[in-house]
């Protein structure tokens, strides 16, 4: 949500209502409901602008496939009628929903669940990388659609140049953004120094022009991370205090924090990224242009672990595959066959499937460091079948208007989340009780399913030229990694068994 107040005006509505046009322009919309039947949304508003808002925002979200008009919306045609009697309460003659911020408007629907007895808070169930589990009340989801609505109507309003908001919608900044994630927005509201924000958005338009959408998004996390420790311990501070004395608290906040080594070091080398640019490239005045983060204020980290999944896991994988949900089944052994990344796995087109006159098969997909089309060769029957199947049935129940082979559970327009994945898999090995060999309940990440790949093809001995091409790496350095790592569990292994059986002894 963006910090600023946006401005409404009867001439910006007059264009949210000229939006709704056909269905959408109907009072009853006819909605799916359970097994085929009807449900259906009333907009039986007292305020006739409230009535336009409302409208347009749920509109948007069928028209941008955040939702699916195919699928069953009993939810939806539940919970508004609630906000409708609400709204018709306390705002009759309310023009707009803007001329109050959303804190109040919430305030008020929080009170009026309380005092109707209908405000619930559910307990939800949140699983952490230790794969435990913990409890939190969840919202209110009355409450957690007005705001939906409300941040619809606002950003409708609000027609500022995107880089002049404190909120950016990467998408409409025309970035290559990555649908299969969770994110698309670089939110500056956050940042409380006002000149840190606004070096952030110096900073940001620079970066968006020759970094990735997520590099943005992650010196961004970098950046919000900086303007906590500042609120916290220098809210005087401006951009010409930031000197060498400053930047040794913040080391010593980050390692108070007692988070990983690495996730520190990556902190502090995109916060010099950010500093330096600034400095340097941006001559922000006022800002120092000493060195300020060196290379030994990153700590020495612990030797790093086998990337990919060790062999007792994936034993336990196999065993339980099957009981995984059918299309969650299809994406791990596609996963498992042809090494992919989880974003290129999940934007797989629906016709990824191809043949040459041998009728031999082929998996074609858009490979996304490369930003070029990749083809690679399918051998296992097993697995053309479970792509053939699982276009079947997209295609029975969607036609050819899905662009996915694995479409979003809300919207056939959309890929299937990274983080639905991720959250699922690993629930999933906790309920199975998949353990390492030390005992400990295993978690899942889904880059290590490609590095589990390229180390069984290099103990096969299949050429590093054709690891290469299969992984779509861009030199056979790249690839030289896994035989690098394969001869240095050759040398520990000898090592080991060396210190087992001495051959001499001294």
């Amino acid at each position: 949500m963006n910090a600023e107040p946006v401005q409404w005006s009867e001439e910006k509505q007059q264009r949210l209502q000229e939006c709704l046009v056909g269905c959408w322009a109907e009072d009853r919309w006819e909605l799916k409901g359970y097994k085929d039947g009807k449900c259906y949304l009333h907009f039986s508003f007292t305020s006739p602008s409230l009535k336009t808002e409302l409208k347009y925002a749920l509109c948007y979200k069928f028209d941008s496939g955040v939702w699916d008009v195919k699928k069953r919306q009993n939810t939806l045609c539940y919970r508004f009628p609630l906000l409708v009697t609400w709204l018709n309460q306390v705002a009759p003659t309310t023009r707009s929903l803007l001329e109050k911020p959303i804190e109040y408007w919430t305030w008020s629907l929080r009170s009026y669940l309380v005092e109707t007895d209908q405000l619930k808070q559910y307990p939800e169930k949140h699983l952490l990388a230790t794969q435990e589990y913990v409890e939190y009340i969840q919202e209110d989801p009355h409450i957690n659609l007005f705001r939906q609505c409300y941040k619809i109507i606002a950003d409708a309003y609000d027609n500022r140049p995107e880089t002049e908001k404190d909120c950016w919608d990467m998408r409409k900044l025309g970035l290559p953004v990555n649908l299969t994630a969770t994110t698309n927005q670089l939110n500056f509201a956050p940042i409380s120094p006002p000149w840190l924000k606004h070096l952030a958005k110096m900073f940001m338009k620079y970066n968006i022009a020759v970094r990735s959408p997520g590099d943005c998004y992650d010196k961004l996390t970098v950046i919000r991370n900086f303007s906590q420790f500042l609120t916290r311990y220098a809210p005087q501070c401006s951009v010409s205090d930031i000197d060498r004395t400053l930047i040794v608290a913040y080391i010593s906040f980050l390692q108070e924090r007692k988070l990983s080594v690495r996730w520190r070091n990556q902190t502090l080398i995109r916060l010099r990224v950010f500093l330096e640019t600034c400095a340097y490239r941006l001559q922000v005045p006022g800002l120092t242009k000493e060195h300020l983060i060196f290379d030994d204020d990153l700590a020495k980290e612990p030797e790093a672990r086998s990337r990919e999944i060790p062999e007792e896991v994936l034993e336990q994988l196999r065993d339980h595959l099957n009981t995984l949900p059918t299309s969650l089944l299809r994406m791990v052994t596609i996963l498992l066959e042809c090494g992919m990344r989880i974003n290129e796995l999940l934007a797989l087109p629906l016709g990824c499937l191809i043949h040459d006159d041998r009728h031999d098969w082929y998996l074609r997909f858009f490979q996304s460091k490369s930003h070029r089309e990749q083809v690679i060769p399918l051998v296992d029957e097993q697995v053309v079948g479970m792509i053939q199947a699982q276009q079947q049935e997209i295609r029975m129940a969607w036609g050819e208007t899905c662009p996915y082979l694995f479409p979003s559970s809300h919207s056939h327009l959309l890929p299937y989340k990274q983080l639905n994945f991720y959250l699922y898999l690993n629930k999933w090995a906790v309920k199975h009780e998949i353990r390492d060999r030390t005992g400990k309940l295993y978690h899942f990440n889904s880059h290590q399913f490609r590095h589990t790949v390229g180390m069984r093809l290099i103990n096969d001995n299949v050429p590093l030229e054709v690891i290469s091409r299969l992984l779509g790496h861009s030199s056979v350095r790249m690839t030289q990694i896994y035989a690098r790592k394969r001869d240095a569990e050759l040398r520990k292994e000898l090592v080991r068994a060396a210190r087992k059986h001495k051959t001499v002894n001294y």
